[in-house]
């Protein structure tokens, strides 16, 4: 019988194991209260995250929800006083940085990413004076620039991947091993719900005026924090973090999933369902063809990497003119997607369909648009916001119709 099809037995942390934790937890809770004296900033910001210490092999380092750091109890003994408070720091970064709301990438390419994310934040925490362990990513002659830079540099191949990751960032997918006996820590629980990373800026000011109260200067890090400005990123960033929280109900972990276990791999269970959103573009003549392509491309990369999606697309001047459906079994087509309109402008008959079809019931709406309006009805905006999330992406020189609502900048990005 190969390996790969044999039963694999399921073991519950011993009580060494549980005197090891103690153990790890009395040294990681001296570590953040090391980084609370020494590091201001960043000690007020690990006081937001619970410690929890685990023996468990879905967990060989560390790894945070951005509520808790989940760590490995052995691998944290095992690390220095400064490399401990290194690894906290790094954790704290990663949701001071909104790294998870930031994400790149298809499913193939999340190991980029983490590469990506990993170089942004050991960059963020040598400049302000820290020394990384020995080995950890780090493109030194990169310093400066972004997870997302970085990232679209080792996807052109520009860059290597290189050096060693001091965590694990995907919760979703765990890597596969032929282990016969894999351990399970009924502490390690994390819950990704990601309407957590919207509370993490608010905690970051907090954090930055009471470092600077107490005459803390952290320049380095407040400039790659400066960088989460919406000014500063562009709109396919600001895209992806209005709409990440939406989908964490498919991000969310249970048990794992023993359907795999016997092949080796450690899957999560997840608790999903179809993501339904809805897109209105306007086609009163204003909105660039090759300017809604990319952002429907853009919009399906982000939701698909979630799972199961259904995007409805309506085209609306005056009336709903088209409606089209994708899905995962009915990507984006570029070759088949054209504009249907070219009258004057109201916004009501797309939320009056929603409301019709959907019952109102979907995640969110996204309106693409320049806001301005080509008729002379009363009532052609509705006053009221809909029960569900709406962003605005106005075209260059657009502006956002009513008060209510999220809005972001399309760039217009001529052919190539």
């Amino acid at each position: 019988m190969s390996a790969a099809s044999k039963e694999v037995k399921i073991l519950k942390p011993t009580a060494a194991d549980q005197e090891l934790k103690v153990c790890a937890l009395e040294a990681w809770d001296k570590a953040r209260l090391e980084l609370v004296q020494w590091r201001p900033f960043l000690g007020s910001l690990a006081m937001h995250l619970q410690l929890i210490p685990v023996v468990d092999d879905r967990c060989p380092t560390a790894a945070t929800d951005g509520r808790r750091v989940f760590f490995n109890a052995q691998y944290m003994l095992n690390q220095s006083e400064e490399d401990a408070i290194f690894i906290l720091a790094h954790e704290i970064l990663h949701c001071a940085l909104l790294h998870f709301s930031r994400q790149q990438g298809e499913r193939e390419e999340h190991v980029m990413w983490n590469f990506a994310i990993d170089h942004e934040v050991n960059a963020a925490l040598v400049k302000d004076g820290m020394t990384k362990p020995i080995g950890a990513v780090l493109f030194e002659s990169h310093e400066d620039k972004s997870a997302e830079q970085i990232f679209e540099l080792i996807k052109t191949k520009i860059l290597k991947m290189r050096g060693e990751l001091l965590d694990d960032h995907d919760l979703d997918v765990e890597s596969s091993c032929n282990k016969t006996e894999v351990k399970i820590d009924p502490d390690f629980t994390p819950m990704r719900s990601d309407s957590i990373w919207r509370e993490w800026a608010s905690k970051v000011m907090t954090a930055s005026n009471h470092a600077q109260s107490r005459g803390e200067s952290s320049a380095s890090l407040q400039k790659v924090l400066g960088k989460l400005d919406p000014s500063n990123v562009d709109w396919e960033t600001i895209l992806r973090r209005w709409t990440t929280p939406f989908m964490g109900g498919s991000r969310t972990w249970l048990p794992p999933n023993r359907r795999y276990v016997h092949q080796g791999l450690y899957l999560p269970s997840r608790r999903g369902h179809r993501i339904d959103m809805v897109v209105v573009i306007d086609t009163s003549g204003s909105v660039w063809e090759h300017g809604v392509i990319s952002f429907l491309k853009e919009l399906q990369a982000i939701i698909s990497a979630f799972g199961e999606f259904e995007i409805t697309i309506l085209q609306v001047d005056t009336e709903v003119r088209h409606v089209q459906v994708i899905d995962n079994a009915r990507p984006f087509d570029v070759g088949r997607f054209h504009i249907e309109g070219g009258g004057g402008n109201r916004f009501s008959p797309g939320f009056d369909w929603v409301k019709e079809e959907k019952s109102n019931d979907i995640r969110g709406m996204v309106y693409l648009t320049d806001g301005y309006l080509f008729t002379d009805d009363v009532n052609p905006v509705p006053m009221n916001p809909p029960p569900y999330p709406v962003l605005w992406a106005l075209t260059e020189n657009g502006c956002k119709p009513v008060q209510w609502g999220d809005h972001l900048t399309l760039e217009h990005k001529p052919k190539t």
